[in-house]
């Protein structure tokens, strides 16, 4: 891969955002940091840098650096209740 297409960010949504960050630290070792309410950011052991977002729906999202590959988030934090 070109470094004008390298990942540069990533946002995994879904529902139990809290969930889905222990998955993510203890399957990856991830460091997970909690910033409020369903939402958190993440630092993976290579350097790449996400969050985890609390979601109604289910996704992924990935940042490509470079021209028109630049992805953006489609994540939306789900009401809370």
């Amino acid at each position: 891969m070109s470094e004008s297409n390298a990942i540069v960010h990533f946002d995994i949504c879904g529902p139990e955002e809290a969930g889905l960050s222990r998955f993510y630290a203890e399957l990856l070792g991830w460091s997970v940091t909690p910033q409020g309410p369903g939402y958190a950011l993440v630092d993976t052991p290579g350097g790449l840098r996400g969050s985890i977002v609390g979601s109604e729906a289910q996704k992924l999202a990935i940042g490509v650096q470079g021209g028109q590959h630049r992805a953006r988030s489609r994540c939306r934090h789900a009401p809370r209740g």
